[in-house]
């Protein structure tokens, strides 16, 4: 998935599957973040609610402690990408990280104020060949605005061990 090279993860480090816009996420700890899929519109929100930045959409960008990500509605197309770096930490549900909304499989669809595990970016060789964690682990926050279409994490790779928190709506 394209979000994911962006941000330096592996092919299959989880993300958020957005349709049709309206996810609000918020830091806990310093993340690298990038959207792609459809073109939505996105605005940096600083901690005391006033805009921040436009990211472009296919571009990493910084989301500092405190601060939030707003996805509006796509001018075209239906699923966004939310990828942080790292991965989002989800369990898998018979070999899936994905949620099936019809059958009621996978993990639950995001809520205002659930917490997401990020996990800790890939490892990388040191000069004297051995691995080192690039940088901590860290959390960021999500929500959904009332009324809003559902979200689901999408093609998780490793378990949780940090924490991203979702308001969606």
């Amino acid at each position: 998935m394209r979000a994911n090279r962006l941000v330096g993860n592996p092919r299959g480090a989880a993300v958020i599957e957005v349709v049709l816009g309206g996810l609000v996420l918020r830091a806990h700890g310093p993340q690298v973040l990038a959207v792609t899929g459809a073109p939505a519109p996105l605005t940096v929100l600083a901690a005391d609610g006033g805009e921040r930045a436009h990211p472009r959409p296919g571009r990493p960008f910084a989301l500092p402690d405190g601060e939030r990500l707003r996805l509006g509605a796509p001018a075209s197309g239906l699923r966004s990408y939310v990828a942080v770096r790292g991965g989002i930490g989800v369990a898998p549900v018979l070999g899936s990280r994905s949620t099936d909304v019809l059958s009621g499989l996978g993990p639950s669809p995001l809520r205002t104020g659930d917490v997401l595990g990020v996990l800790g970016p890939p490892r990388t060789p040191s000069p004297r060949g051995r691995t080192s964690p690039t940088s901590a682990t860290r959390a960021t926050r999500a929500a959904r605005r009332p009324g809003g279409p559902p979200t689901a994490p999408r093609r998780p790779s490793r378990c949780a061990c940090g924490g991203v928190r979702a308001r969606t709506g």
